[in-house]
């Protein structure tokens, strides 16, 4: 989903801002975009980000994941031309460097079409007196990295290890969540007392119906319980117990995922391996892969692979 279909979707099913207002893009983007959710908050950062005093607070969603939402939103942006092989098959064009001179690669074919490889952009735009030049085969190479991503980052062990660590997260959350559904019945309950008032001063005459303000503030004080309503069964629907983590369980996502990198469309792989590389240094005898943030912490992708070039 993008900036704006996130708003349409926040707006339609009932989600207010603190203030009761409908949500703007430029509020979900600028939501999206504020370091505090990541825990980095930065004093005074309109005056110039080189004097903001940092400070600390508490994080709402991991580091991590924030920086790769920040890499998708850059992605998307529509002041940002987008890159030339967006709608191309070319799988990993903007990741992939030659390790030679560090240029990125891209298409180069051979016999008239027939043969596909990834190719240096700087021995092909300024020749080899700047880099000998770095080729490998394209379908190869495209099967070495799914091959890799697969086996370091869907084994069952990774699997069980990333849904446990959501798991976790989840009971944390119900916890954190059993208070926060008492300060939402409060709320709920105020909603319709206010709400019962109302119709009570109505029905002894306290009230004029034909008043020009009846209908706004009927509609208002209406508006207010059912948005409380539809906090509290979002709450409850957060304290449900999660699913037993099996073995099963495990088995079939990872296969899943795994099927969907080898057999998926190009668009998902794309997509996919874009987000969680950040670099393929490519060599004569081997590739070294990069991965984000939160695969490099992990220590489970980086590292050489043997691989033959077709230099």
């Amino acid at each position: 989903m993008g900036v704006k279909s996130i708003t349409a979707w926040l707006n339609e099913n009932g989600y207010r801002t603190r203030r009761g207002k409908y949500w703007t893009i430029g509020m979900v983007h600028k939501r999206l975009t504020d370091s505090a959710v990541k825990g980095d908050y930065f004093y005074g950062k309109k005056a110039g980000i080189e004097t903001a005093v940092h400070v600390p607070v508490p994080e709402i969603i991991p580091a991590h994941r924030f920086d790769m939402a920040q890499r998708i939103l850059r992605g998307r942006s529509p002041k940002k031309k987008p890159p030339r092989d967006t709608t191309s098959d070319i799988l990993l064009s903007t990741v992939a460097v030659c390790g030679h001179c560090g240029s990125g690669m891209k298409l180069a074919t051979g016999k008239g079409g027939k043969y596909r490889y990834y190719s240096c952009t700087g021995e092909m735009g300024r020749g080899k007196s700047t880099c000998p030049g770095m080729r490998v085969p394209m379908d190869a190479f495209d099967q070495l990295i799914i091959e890799t991503v697969s086996k370091h980052l869907f084994s069952s062990q990774r699997v069980r290890e990333m849904l446990s660590e959501l798991m976790e997260r989840q009971a944390l959350k119900r916890h954190e969540n059993s208070g926060h559904l008492d300060r939402i019945r409060a709320e709920l309950n105020e909603a319709e007392k206010r709400l019962r008032r109302f119709y009570d001063a109505m029905e002894t005459g306290a009230i004029d119906p034909s008043e020009p303000t009846f209908k706004e503030r009927l509609a208002e004080l209406t508006e207010k319980r059912n948005l409380a309503k539809a906090a509290e069964d979002r709450a409850l629907a957060e304290l449900q117990p999660t699913a037993k983590l099996t073995e099963k369980a495990v088995k079939k996502f990872a296969d899943f995922v795994r099927t969907q990198l080898s057999e998926g469309s190009l668009q998902f792989k794309r997509h996919y391996l874009r987000a969680v590389i950040d670099k393929i240094i490519v060599n004569e005898n081997s590739v070294k892969i990069f991965g984000a943030t939160d695969i490099r912490n992990s220590g489970k992708i980086k590292g050489a692979r043997p691989f033959k070039s077709a230099a």
